[in-house]
C-alpha cells in the first residue's frame, strides 16, 4: 500500500517504503534497509521480532560492500559485484546495488529460501532505481532552485551594501 502526503500527492519517501514493506512482507525476512554509500539509511523496514542495531548493520554494510567493490577492481570485473552476500548460522544477510549509490540490505533468517529472496530482492531493486533517481532529479532541482536564490539575495545585498561607495 502506497500512502498519500495531505496533498494527495504520493511521495518518493512513501513509494520507497512502500517497495521496502511489500517485499519483507512476501517473504519471512527480519529487516529490508536502503542505504547509502555513506552508511546512511535511507529507508527501512523490521519486523516486530527485530531486535538488532539496524543503524550498525548498515554502516557495516555499507564498508563491506565498498571492500567488495574494491575485491572486484583487483580481479578486473567490469563495474562492481551486484550483490553480496553473508551466510550465518541463523541469519543470511544479502546485500543488493540499486545504484553506485544506494544498496538494499536484507536480513533474513535461514529458514528463508535464498533463492526466493534473491528473486524478490531484485524485483524491489529495479522498483526502487527509478523513484531513487527521480527523488535525485529532485534534489539537483531543488539544489538548482536554492543556488539561484541565494546568488540573487548576496548580487542584492553587495549592490546595497555597496552602492554608496
Amino acid at each position: 500500500m502506497i500512502l498519500q502526503n495531505s496533498d494527495n500527492k504520493i511521495t518518493n519517501s512513501d513509494k520507497i517504503s512502500a517497495h521496502l514493506s511489500a517485499l519483507a512482507q512476501k517473504l519471512n525476512i527480519s529487516a529490508v534497509i536502503l542505504v547509502n554509500s555513506a552508511g546512511q539509511i535511507i529507508s527501512s523496514y523490521t519486523s516486530s521480532s527485530w531486535n538488532f542495531n539496524t543503524l550498525s548493520i548498515a554502516v557495516l554494510s555499507s564498508s563491506t560492500y565498498a571492500a567488495a567493490n574494491e575485491m572486484a577492481k583487483l580481479i578486473s570485473e567490469r563495474g562492481n559485484f551486484l550483490t553480496v552476500l553473508h551466510e550465518g548460522t541463523n541469519y543470511n544477510i544479502l546485500t543488493s546495488a540499486v545504484s553506485s549509490s544506494y544498496f538494499l540490505v536484507v536480513v533474513f533468517p535461514k529458514t528463508t529460501t535464498l533463492g526466493l529472496v534473491r528473486i524478490f530482492t531484485k524485483k524491489t531493486v529495479e522498483n526502487l532505481y527509478p523513484v531513487l533517481q527521480a527523488e535525485n532529479s529532485n534534489v539537483r532541482q531543488q539544489q538548482n532552485e536554492l543556488d539561484e536564490h541565494f546568488q540573487n539575495l548576496l548580487s542584492d545585498e553587495l549592490d546595497r551594501v555597496f552602492n554608496g561607495l
